[in-house]
């Protein structure tokens, strides 16, 4: 039965589970009230596991560690237990058929496939895609969504969009919708790794993020899934675009040292709380809903410096005129009060303003520019993967400005940028006026 619960307005992360260990790290995790995540499997797993999947949380009947007794109180039976119906209702769950996996399911016999995932009890299940080819993915959508609308199947059909560019992508996502999908997954995001038939890792980031924005510039109100994808990093990336959820195979391994042996109970005990406290610190700590009210300014650094400090925050080090400025209206530079500075500058790159440095003279030289983009590239990526931002106030030089607008066209269109222009009175006052509207 679909989880009355679901809620495709906000973000949830998908954990990838296919073996009895894995259901039972995650039925220990403590899920904050206003938080959900995801449990996705396939159809190839083994029969223990499925039996287990359907009655999840309820997994281990010698020790609940819902409720932490031992042995269950219930038998197992979860509609007498209060705390595991709570915690099964911030618990969302999808199915795919298996196709990248060694034993695959690639027949398009989607009478059986639907039945299996009716078995599950999920929430979603996915069509049969094939990667990186448009054509033939829709033919197996069709197939799919004329057996769905044939039945009275209790999971919501998620199709799936491959090709080749993203023209492709767009053309596959419109096409879906016109055989009347309304839950669409991205797909064929991801770069088979080295000797192994698992693709795991996102084949080009600039490339996912170019997909997810034209896909929702064209199309705001469809239910996007990115297939795969999931990681802490692109957890903002996924709520900017209105991403309703993704899958994460990576949070498995997150544990010290090597896997416990068989039998290992202590070993093991360690592991599946190390693997909890990382769901908790990096996945669940984080905000589900899109809310940007963060602002930045970006500012150059300046020629001068304080003139007896030899080491100290780079808000102190640069004496310029617009740091007199940012010193005087502003009162905290921690960068976690919603309004953040960073500095750019020819020797250290992006910089926070509390990073302590030392003074230099060194400036960016035109010459230079194109290896200086490849460096703040990478730097300012990372600061829109932790936080969003609903402004950007840039006031730098002419050169720095050259390095800036390459990575300025790849931010989401819903970020306004203001770039201070003029002579430097006109940029002062531009920088005082954008403190006192936004601060």
């Amino acid at each position: 039965m679909t989880n009355p619960n679901l809620n495709v307005k906000k973000f949830t992360p998908y954990l990838v589970a296919d073996r009895q260990a894995s259901l039972r790290i995650i039925s220990g995790i403590k899920i904050p009230e206003n938080k959900h995540i995801g449990l996705m499997t396939h159809v190839n797993t083994h029969k223990n596991f499925k039996e287990a999947f359907k009655v999840f949380p309820c997994v281990n009947p010698q020790r609940c560690s819902i409720i932490e007794d031992n042995p269950c109180p219930y038998k197992i039976d979860i509609n007498q237990c209060r705390a595991g119906l709570e915690f099964q209702r911030k618990i969302f769950t999808i199915c795919d058929s298996a196709v990248f996996t060694k034993e695959g399911y690639s027949n398009l016999d989607y009478t059986y496939l639907f039945q299996e995932y009716e078995k599950l009890k999920i929430d979603f299940g996915v069509i049969i895609d094939i990667i990186k080819d448009r054509t033939q993915t829709l033919i197996s959508a069709t197939k799919a969504i004329e057996e769905y609308q044939d039945n009275s199947y209790s999971f919501k059909l998620l199709g799936v969009a491959q090709g080749k560019s993203v023209n492709e992508y767009i053309d596959c996502v419109s096409e879906l919708i016109e055989l009347g999908y309304s839950y669409i997954g991205i797909g064929g995001m991801l770069v088979k790794r080295v000797n192994s038939v698992r693709y795991v890792n996102v084949r080009n980031e600039d490339n996912l993020r170019l997909i997810l924005s034209e896909i929702r510039d064209n199309y705001p109100n469809i239910n996007l899934f990115a297939l795969g994808c999931y990681s802490p990093k692109r957890h903002i990336l996924f709520r900017r675009y209105s991403v309703f959820g993704s899958d994460y195979k990576g949070w498995i391994f997150q544990y010290q040292g090597s896997s416990p042996k068989r039998g290992n109970v202590p070993a093991q005990k360690k592991r599946y709380y190390q693997i909890r406290d990382y769901i908790n610190a990096n996945i669940l700590s984080r905000n589900q809903y899109w809310n940007p009210n963060n602002k930045m300014i970006i500012i150059s650094c300046s020629k001068t410096k304080h003139p007896s400090l030899k080491k100290a925050q780079a808000i102190k080090i640069y004496d310029g005129i617009m740091f007199k400025i940012l010193r005087k209206h502003l009162w905290s530079f921690s960068n976690r009060d919603g309004f953040d500075i960073f500095i750019i500058s020819s020797k250290y790159g992006l910089i926070e303003p509390t990073k302590v440095i030392s003074p230099y003279d060194e400036k960016l030289s035109l010459e230079n520019v194109e290896t200086f983009i490849d460096q703040i590239r990478g730097q300012f990526h990372k600061i829109l993967q932790n936080k969003d931002y609903s402004d950007v106030f840039i006031n730098v030089g002419s050169t720095y400005l050259k390095a800036i607008h390459p990575i300025l066209s790849t931010l989401p269109n819903d970020i306004n940028i203001e770039i201070a222009k003029g002579k430097i009175g006109q940029k002062q006052q531009l920088l005082k006026q954008w403190i006192v509207n936004n601060y």
